[in-house]
């Protein structure tokens, strides 16, 4: 760009004022900015590779469209971002960062993947899931994403802070603003939240809080970062369960009662656990699990799944009634006509 090609490297703007304070720095000082150099210099590399690639054809037709629609280069510039994320935190340039990977309605394809398909398309993957890409490819989309969420945490972790690194002292949140694509579900989202927080998160816990706003996560982030609020959005109060242990009971605990309620040649009641299958070669596949670790299969229709919203109750304890075959000796419900949450 222009302005790179004006200021040439940061490190030429700086190399004098370095070596001046290297001459007085301590050993772990002058490790601290060497590593704090080669950084820049990563970052510096990155933004060189990405315009490298660039042509006046492709610039031109990059500048009609919106572009987080263009995937061109996506894992560089993704990387390139993460980085200065990292060392802005580092430098002490600021204290908050927000990264927008991709919003809800992402036309990007994903050729480096191996992936055509746009990513909103594959996101409704009810009904996507046997084509090509399908499910296999939405869920190596997914895994992409996680693995740059990983990446990022990691280089948090590079970076020394006076009291352990970067990653102790931080506190990262990453998600999506919407669970089940076909349904446009906005509750019970899944979260991850990383760092160490200073000390005051407590990592390597699953913990789930149903019928809890997300407001709620918010205001705990931000008074465990200082800030004096007693509400944001739609908060209901401080998430508990983030500095110290949840201490939630069990969403759903097998009480015995979880199994077949009425049953005949073609119609069944059931109550129990609904699951979806995470084979890849076996998609269409739900199942109830029942007391004492049994499951019975459901195979329903594309309609049917999509008319009764199924998905949008996997994980949760439900009574259902449907319809149902024998297949590979084995009774099958092949359609659900009523389900109820519980």
């Amino acid at each position: 760009s222009g302005f790179r090609q004006r200021t040439a490297s940061v490190l030429d703007e700086v190399k004098d004022s370095y070596a001046a304070i290297a001459r007085k720095a301590s050993r772990r000082d002058q490790q601290v900015l060497e590593q704090y150099l080669q950084s820049v210099r990563d970052v510096e590399r990155d933004i060189d590779q990405f315009n490298a690639q660039g042509n006046a054809a492709r610039d031109a037709k990059l500048r009609q469209i919106e572009p987080l629609r263009a995937a061109n280069n996506l894992a560089e510039r993704t990387a390139a971002m993460l980085d200065l994320m990292a060392l802005a935190f580092w430098t002490d340039m600021t204290r908050v960062s927000t990264l927008m990977m991709a919003h809800t309605e992402s036309r990007s394809t994903f050729e480096f993947l191996g992936i055509n398909d746009e990513l909103h398309m594959l996101s409704h993957f009810v009904r996507t899931r046997n084509r090509s890409s399908g499910l296999d490819g939405y869920d190596r989309i997914n895994l992409w994403y996680i693995s740059q969420f990983a990446r990022f945490i990691n280089r948090l972790k590079a970076l020394p802070d006076p009291e352990g690194n970067v990653f102790d002292n931080s506190a990262v949140l990453f998600g999506s603003g919407i669970k089940h694509g076909d349904y446009h579900s906005v509750s019970d989202l899944p979260l991850v939240l990383a760092g160490g927080g200073g000390g005051q998160i407590q990592p390597g816990r699953y913990v789930e809080y149903p019928n809890l706003p997300n407001g709620n996560l918010h205001l705990k982030l931000m008074q465990i970062m200082g800030v004096q609020r007693d509400q944001y959005g739609n908060s209901t109060g401080v998430l508990p369960g983030i500095s110290e242990k949840a201490n939630l009971p069990p969403r759903y605990v097998d009480d015995g009662t979880w199994k077949i309620t009425k049953e005949d040649d073609k119609q069944i009641a059931v109550k129990g656990l609904l699951k979806i299958s995470v084979k890849p070669d076996d998609l269409n596949l739900y199942l109830v699990q029942l007391s004492g670790g049994k499951e019975l299969e459901i195979r329903p229709s594309f309609g049917n799944v999509h008319n009764i919203r199924l998905d949008a109750s996997v994980g949760s304890l439900v009574q259902l009634e449907g319809e149902t075959t024998v297949k590979n000796g084995r009774k099958t419900i092949t359609k659900i006509t009523r389900i109820k949450r519980l």
